[in-house]
């Protein structure tokens, strides 16, 4: 069995968003998409207008744009994050800012704060994902609680309940191939 209380801070919910965002198939897809999309389309659409006008300038134009797209995606991406962290905090729409008490059982844990308590199987949990500074245990795919490393005692501790976690956790079967 394992305890611990802790406090999720803003950077708590930003790295947790940043991993969410790069780390989950789902959404490491849909990313990708977002970043490459511009670019692929404005070097076809300068393309097309250099060869209609029979100049450089819009090939080079868009390409520019195109670069520069590249190369602020994730800077601006990651400043949106900080952003709509501070607007959810200011307007208390962030899901637990108060003191956390969670208790990892041989069945379930349950998450206790100041106006919630939940118990989840840990057959609820669709997977878990250690990040840089947590642990994530995703309850559906935009759902996840948040085990910051800072509540941990130990890096022995951690470990043990790194093993302890992913035992389990339900597996997975893979989907079969279609022939």
């Amino acid at each position: 069995m394992f305890r611990f209380q802790y406090e999720l801070t803003d950077e708590d919910y930003y790295a947790y968003s940043l991993h969410h965002l790069y780390a989950v198939p789902e959404n490491k897809n849909q990313h990708t998409i977002r970043k490459t999309a511009f670019p692929t389309i404005c070097l076809f659409l300068g393309a097309f207008l250099s060869v209609a006008r029979q100049s450089w300038f819009y090939l080079i134009l868009f390409s520019i744009a195109s670069i520069a797209w590249l190369f602020c995606y994730d800077w601006q991406v990651r400043r949106n994050l900080r952003k709509r962290i501070v607007w959810l905090k200011k307007y208390g729409k962030l899901p637990s800012i108060e003191r956390t008490a969670i208790t990892f059982e041989e069945d379930a844990f349950t998450s206790i704060t100041d106006h919630t308590e939940m118990r989840s199987s840990y057959a609820m949990t669709e997977r878990i994902f250690e990040g840089d500074s947590a642990f994530y245990l995703y309850q559906s795919v935009i759902t996840a609680v948040i085990l910051p490393y800072r509540a941990f005692a130990s890096d022995e501790e951690r470990a043990a309940f790194g093993a302890f976690i992913r035992e389990k956790a339900p597996k997975k079967e893979k989907k079969p191939e279609s022939a």
